[in-house]
């Protein structure tokens, strides 16, 4: 697949290119920017048949699309949640919950993997995000009997994860360790007030200030937020790199950057994966992500990116964190936590499936259980499993002989949390209207009711038995009015959007009224109050001017027809003509 016939390998890629050839697993401990990918390329070359690179992100499979288009072999990525058919490509890409998702149906093409290679492999252990990755990988297995590659930076207990590959498949696996960087690193830490506003006063003058001091050096800048990110390279005078630019923009960013034709750039977590963006200096500001802590391996990630190889033996990196942050992360970049499973915390979720979609009864689910990383660290037993019944049974979601309900099914195959779906049919049984109720149907949910920092901000709180079911009724709140978000709030807000339609099908799944969902899908997707609801329907017509027609008085489609000149003042005469002709079906011409 790929030509490595003119790269000369690293210390690291010297001793896997001993196991490339062997029919073994691999658990891979080595420092970022240490050369995995490689690792990876070696791997797949030496595999007679379909291999699967499986990564955290959907970024970071799109950009190794891009990075591997070149290579003689077909490639293909899958999209999370969507039904690939007649996959015949020689390398696929896909997101660990990609492969919870698609190994429930048992698609075929799954069969056929000879190798599996997990990038990241320690995001085992991230909460809400792991337990999919484990339990995909061990229903894998069950079909196919694939080499595994576990790769990463972060996981101190290679011994036990290869124990567990070795229980999946049957294979030995060998381990390499190695502490091996081409680039040394120094550590330079600012400590800042825990208040937004001084925070961010601090970090624009901090990051000008290493900036002027460095005129010689590349710097790259990460940020948590989108937000933050538009701050800092305002005050900086340099790109923003994040996923809302295209990717011929973000390409052509990362071009400039690693040609050095651009010195300065600030970049979300878009550039912490997998992405070769050299540089001399680097700067995080921060350690939360809006209201929730940024985990340390996304921090330890945007790390790893510092230093230019073969070109400086050092790198610097600055840490600009608010004082609740500081002993965080100033003593987490200096340990590492042991991968241990979360799969007992969310075993109810994956029960809905293995019962509804999978058609497993009790012993089958047992049975699989026991090849979980779970199971062998003794964090899910069978009292286990049976606890997680009996929850699902207490919500009626299971029945006694543990039939699955409507819920369970639309949990399964929309692939949502059942109890949270259970909740938000009860919090929509009555059809509630109005921002304010729907804002709190939608957030008053057990994954939610937890606490978080909330600001010292002069905004009308939708008030929530928990601060983090308060922060996304909020911003639902302010969305569903019509305005404009309050800081922070905006990445809540864009994350529960992106989910929308999944969790509509869901309920209408269990037996939601489809008419209600589709008024509801209308203005929540728009983020426009009730009243707007017929407008935004209209092409041409979004949020913003949707809210100027309503202020001005015009409601409905009617109401546009009949207030031409109004009409036209708001929306300019190209799209009031556009938006006219669609109402009224061609007609609308004889108005002008």
């Amino acid at each position: 697949m790929f030509d490595h016939s003119n790269i000369k390998y690293n210390p690291l890629q010297l001793e896997t290119a001993k196991y490339v050839n062997e029919d073994c697993n691999l658990v891979v401990l080595a420092p970022t920017s240490s050369g995995k990918t490689i690792v990876a390329e070696q791997i797949f070359n030496a595999t007679k048949g379909r291999c699967l690179y499986l990564c955290p992100f959907k970024s970071l499979t799109n950009e190794k699309l891009l990075d591997w288009e070149g290579i003689d072999s077909k490639v293909a990525i899958t999209g999370d949640h969507k039904q690939i058919h007649a996959v015949k490509e020689d390398l696929v890409l896909m997101t660990t919950e990609s492969l919870d998702s698609k190994s429930r149906s048992g698609v075929k093409w799954l069969r056929e993997v000879k190798t599996i290679v997990a990038d990241e492999a320690h995001l085992l252990a991230m909460d809400n995000r792991g337990d999919a990755f484990e339990v995909g990988l061990t229903r894998t297995c069950q079909i196919t009997d694939a080499r595994i590659v576990f790769l990463s930076a972060t996981m101190p207990n290679t011994h036990e994860l290869a124990k567990w590959l070795t229980t999946l498949n049957g294979k030995p696996t060998k381990v390499v360790e190695t502490n091996w960087r081409p680039i040394e690193l120094e550590y330079q830490f600012y400590e800042t007030s825990s208040y937004e506003w001084e925070f961010n006063t601090d970090a624009k003058r901090i990051c000008q200030q290493i900036v002027n001091r460095n005129p010689d050096s590349s710097i790259l800048v990460f940020v948590h937020s989108i937000a933050k990110g538009e701050m800092i390279s305002d005050a900086l005078d340099c790109p923003f790199h994040c996923s809302r630019k295209s990717v011929a923009i973000r390409h052509k960013l990362e071009k400039d950057f690693r040609g050095r034709g651009l010195r300065v750039l600030v970049s979300t977590s878009t550039l912490a994966y997998g992405i070769n963006m050299p540089c001399d200096i680097g700067i995080i500001v921060g350690g939360h992500r809006g209201y929730a802590m940024v985990e340390m391996f996304d921090i330890k990630q945007m790390t790893g990116r510092i230093g230019r190889y073969g070109l400086t033996e050092k790198g610097t990196v600055y840490y600009i964190l608010k004082s609740v942050d500081y002993e965080r992360v100033t003593e987490g970049l200096y340990s590492n936590e042991p991968v241990k499973s979360v799969l007992a915390d969310r075993l109810y979720f994956h029960i809905c499936s293995f019962v509804a979609r999978e058609h497993m009864v009790y012993d089958e689910i047992l049975s699989l259980l026991r090849s979980t990383l779970a199971w062998q660290q003794k964090r899910v037993t069978a009292e286990t499993l049976d606890r997680a019944v009996e929850k699902l049974q207490m919500y009626e979601i299971l029945g006694e002989d543990m039939s699955p309900s409507p819920i369970a099914r639309a949990s399964a195959f929309m692939y949502v949390d059942p109890i949270d779906l259970w909740h938000m049919r009860k919090h929509f049984k009555d059809r509630p209207s109005g921002p304010m109720l729907i804002a709190k149907a939608f957030s008053e949910v057990p994954s939610m009711a937890y606490e978080i920092t909330l600001p010292k901000a002069q905004i009308e709180w939708v008030e929530c038995e928990y601060t983090a079911q308060t922060a996304l009724a909020t911003a639902l709140y302010y969305w569903l009015l019509g305005e404009e978000l309050p800081q922070g709030l905006g990445y809540l807000k864009a994350q529960f959007i992106l989910d929308l339609p999944r969790w509509l099908s869901a309920l209408k799944m269990a037996g939601f009224d489809a008419q209600y969902a589709s008024k509801l899908e209308i203005i929540v997707l728009n983020g426009v109050p009730e009243s707007a609801a017929e407008l935004v329907t209209i092409p041409g017509i979004g949020r913003v001017k949707a809210m100027k027609l309503i202020n001005a008085g015009i409601t409905t489609k009617q109401d546009l027809l009949n207030n031409k000149s109004l009409g036209v003042q708001i929306l300019g005469q190209k799209l009031y003509y556009q938006a006219a002709t669609f109402v009224d079906e061609g007609k609308i011409i004889l108005y002008f």
